[in-house]
């Protein structure tokens, strides 16, 4: 059982993959079943549970009769969650620019956990835009040391990668609207109160460690692409 859940779910990841990789947008057709059943060689039922899987993440819709259509909701910058903000922002020629909103140790349950807020954005002639509000819970037990980097500096997953070895891998993630509050106003420099797109959820490795619990409030003028794979 745990087998034939885990086929569905990685045709799913790979074409979540694909929709990164083809740049695809919302309307955007899918292959057809019949043509997935070809190219993964399963089942047309293993076809039809990867795309539902989808669907409940929203990434995908179908309708009935003409097939499943690429549903990422977009707005103005893009971004894809947790696959390189910085690499992303790079490429873009911008300066990635970060500011530490919060930083705390504390014990919870027993075990030695940090909370790192950050606003995070892009810095070019015209000044720094602050695209992103993130929080993160990460258990020093897996990162021991990691409170003496300055993550103003650092990126937070190379940190992980080069001096941890701890490669995020994937993650169970949420989305809903939230209404800006003064915070919001002032770091995204927001005029009206008007709602905003916030992602929470747990990042694992791909030994199912949790590396982080992430909270990320979007800036309105973000294209959101929510996506769950790292």
């Amino acid at each position: 059982m745990e087998e034939k859940e885990a086929v569905f779910k990685k045709i799913g990841d790979d074409i979540k993959q694909r929709i990164v990789i083809e740049k695809m947008i919302p309307g955007d057709k899918l292959p057809s079943e019949n043509e997935l059943v070809k190219e993964f060689q399963v089942s047309r039922t293993t076809i039809q549970r990867a795309l539902r899987y989808l669907e409940k993440q929203g990434i995908i819709r179908k309708e009935k009769g003409k097939g499943s259509f690429v549903n990422i909701q977009k707005v103005q910058v893009e971004i894809f969650n947790f696959s390189g903000f910085s690499d992303y922002i790079s490429r873009m020629g911008k300066e990635i620019v970060n500011k530490i909103v919060a930083q705390e140790i504390y014990e919870d349950d027993g075990k030695q956990m940090m909370k790192l807020k950050r606003l995070r954005g892009m810095k070019d002639d015209a000044g720094i835009v602050w695209l992103t509000l993130d929080q993160s819970i990460i258990g020093l037990s897996l990162f021991p040391g990691l409170e003496n980097y300055d993550f103003e500096k650092e990126s937070l997953y190379d940190v992980f990668r080069r001096d941890y070895g701890v490669f995020p891998q994937y993650s169970h993630l949420k989305a809903k609207a939230v209404i800006s509050d003064s915070c919001h106003s002032t770091y995204f420099d927001l005029q009206d109160t008007t709602a905003l797109v916030k992602i929470e959820g747990t990042v694992f490795d791909a030994h199912d460690n949790v590396v982080e619990e992430v909270s990320i409030v979007y800036n309105p003028i973000t294209d959101f692409n929510f996506l769950v794979s790292v």
